[in-house]
């Protein structure tokens, strides 16, 4: 976030500074109002999730009746959720993503000179001949060796990266945004520095030592605070992208200490509105207050929030220049260009250039499902509204018809009944004795008994067709989050239960092609083009390729298991037996299941099992031997 080197920004007129603050602010109101049907699908979907019906629902349903609510909807973003993790962040030592060198490596001329060097030193160290040059294909494959070498040191960089900063633990969020939502959002990698302490040795002794450095970083983006130029179809085709910030003092005193923002423009904001400027709470922020059952929460008054605005996107270099942005020429005044612009009320409070090496920004999008006519996707509520909306109606209706049907209803005629001498005829008990009243030939009855039907049994046929829709709508069959209740068929063996896991396998396919072209594909990309930019370790520099491994491996996981399993069962006749390797075969169908690698014996501790066999059949036999022997001695 921001540039490396600290600044102190460049005083401008508080006019200037409000014009383009005023842009950023109007652009923000125009996304917040295009952007309020997605809202409101938004909350609808939140309340599916979480299992609360909408106001428009609970009016309709009488006082006294069921109210309940089956969470069909969260079993299947909760499996969905599970899925994608498994094939993203695999177990064990594969990974989602994959570095290459490019074919021919664009290698530095003077650490090619460097690498063609070492390996001349290298071959006149072996020899006692004059060094010769090298032939134009040595030094091919001198330089793709070299290039090999930072490939997997830039790997290992970057694997250290993502463990430090807790990446899967964000994508889990991410992920989770998107099945809910349709969408969810990444940002990053942007940097920022922290002050690190480490011990040293010096003449007095160790000494503890702090220094800067700067890291790498991702974070997840909650879907309410993502305002994207809603006219576009794409992330890409974007002309411009906000996240809302919602602040505290003590958050923006917290950019103020740093370089990159104007610290007086903050204090002078701060001491203007010490009660915060957030006049009034967003719907959406109210609705899910209400959602969480905190009906009565403090309002963003009370709290002294500020709402603060990170723009990226194009801007005119007049207003950067304006700013006091450098980098801008006079011939380029009338250009647009890619920046990074803070907005606090309308003052801006910190402005630059795109810091990024390809001038990218910094969000990502994962979409559950695209949405074709808009920028944002369609999530799994979305998709099992209606399903789940007649599975709730079904439910509420049995249970209602099982409450009302479980004891008759009586009727009373009162001008036959003695109420006087029955003062308590509503009751009715066991042995009752009834008083009627007027001719003792009236065939009138004082007491008539109705059964209520009991549709139970109908009506919870009518929710397992909602659900089995819910199943196809989703294209998630129950049994892929562990309920093979029903299955039945091709399910009730191994092999048809596979098959079936496989075919539904396809859509999880799908959308975890949807995590890697959105997420890892860019977010690596960009996390490698970081390292190239910023990390100042040269060794782990080089032309480099990034490929998204998610969907790709799963498919191969498939296929390489299904080959292996044939393969082991081909070769288990006596006549290929002695020609496989079982360990090595075994040790790869561990691998393609992903299951611990420490279920298998080593090849020592197997040669030591095999031997105690031997050695135990060798005393079995010598054991046999003898009691052979006493029994030919005892006959003799």
């Amino acid at each position: 976030m921001g540039n490396p080197t600290d600044f102190e920004t460049p005083e401008v007129s508080e006019e200037l500074s409000d014009n383009l603050g005023t842009k950023v602010r109007g652009l923000f109101a125009t996304a917040e109002r295009e952007r309020r049907d997605y809202e409101d699908q938004w909350l609808k979907d939140l309340r599916q999730y979480k299992g609360v019906y909408d106001d428009e629902v609970v009016a309709n349903i009488a006082a006294g009746r069921s109210k309940t609510f089956i969470r069909l909807t969260r079993s299947k973003v909760k499996a969905m959720d599970s899925r994608l993790m498994d094939i993203q962040f695999p177990a064990g030592s594969q990974k989602n993503y994959r570095l290459q060198a490019t074919p021919v490596p664009d290698i530095d001329p003077t650490l090619r000179e460097q690498v063609i060097n070492e390996w001349i030193a290298q071959k006149a160290s072996q020899s006692d001949l004059p060094p010769q040059p090298p032939t134009p294909e040595q030094i091919e494959d001198v330089i793709k060796e070299a290039a090999e070498d930072r490939v997997e040191r830039m790997s290992e960089e970057i694997d250290d990266q993502l463990s430090e900063l807790k990446y899967r633990e964000i994508c889990k969020d991410v992920i989770h945004s998107g099945n809910v939502f349709g969408t969810g959002v990444l940002k990053g990698p942007l940097f920022e520095t922290r002050l690190k302490k480490r011990w040293i040795e010096t003449a007095d002794g160790a000494t503890l030592v702090e220094h800067e450095e700067m890291k790498p970083y991702f974070e997840f983006v909650p879907i309410w605070d993502i305002y994207p130029d809603m006219n576009a179809m794409t992330l890409e085709d974007c002309e411009y992208v906000i996240q809302r910030h919602t602040m505290l003092a003590s958050d923006l005193r917290q950019l103020a200490r740093r370089g990159d923002f104007d610290k007086k423009k903050i204090k002078e904001y701060i001491a203007a509105n010490r009660n915060g400027d957030k006049s009034q709470t967003k719907q959406h922020e109210q609705e899910l207050r209400y959602i969480n059952g905190n009906k009565d929460s403090v309002s963003a008054i009370d709290n002294k929030q500020y709402e603060v605005l990170e723009f990226w996107g194009y801007v005119d270099g007049q207003d950067l220049v304006d700013m006091g942005v450098e980098g801008i020429g006079e011939d380029e005044i009338d250009d647009e260009f890619e920046a990074n612009v803070w907005v606090l009320g309308n003052t801006v409070i910190k402005a630059e250039l795109n810091p990024t090496a390809h001038g990218t920004r910094p969000f990502n999008f994962y979409y559950f499902e695209k949405d074709e006519t808009g920028i944002f996707g369609v999530g799994l509520p979305a998709i099992l509204a209606d399903t789940q909306s007649m599975f709730n109606a079904a439910i509420r209706m049995s249970i209602d018809n099982a409450a009302i049907s479980s004891g008759a209803q009586f009727e009373i005629d009162l001008t036959v009944l003695d109420i006087s001498k029955n003062p308590e005829a509503t009751k009715i008990f066991p042995n009752r004795v009834w008083f009627k009243t007027g001719n003792s030939s009236d065939n009138r009855k004082a007491l008539t008994v109705h059964t209520i039907p009991n549709n139970t049994s109908q009506l919870l046929n009518l929710a397992q067709l909602a659900k089995e829709l819910g199943d196809e709508a989703s294209t998630m069959p129950s049994y892929m989050g562990g309920n093979d209740a029903g299955i039945g068929g091709a399910g009730d063996t191994a092999s048809g239960l596979s098959m079936l896991m496989g075919a539904a396998g396809i859509t999880v396919k799908d959308v975890a092609l949807n995590f890697d072209m959105g997420i890892t594909q860019p977010a690596m990309t960009a996390l490698y083009n970081w390292n190239m930019q910023f990390n100042s370790n040269r060794e782990i520099k080089g032309d480099m390729n990034v490929t998204a491994l998610g969907a790709v491996s799963l498919v191969a996981k498939e296929i390489k298991s299904k080959q292996l399993t044939e393969f082991a069962v081909s070769t288990g006749n006596p006549m290929d037996a002695p020609y496989v390797n079982r360990q090595k075969l075994n040790a790869e169908r561990v691998k393609a299941l992903d299951l611990p690698e420490d279920i298998l014996y080593t090849k020592e501790e197997s040669d030591q099992l095999q031997s105690l066999q031997q050695e135990n059949q060798a005393l079995m036999q010598q054991l046999q031997q003898l009691q052979k022997q006493v029994g030919t001695d005892v006959a003799a």
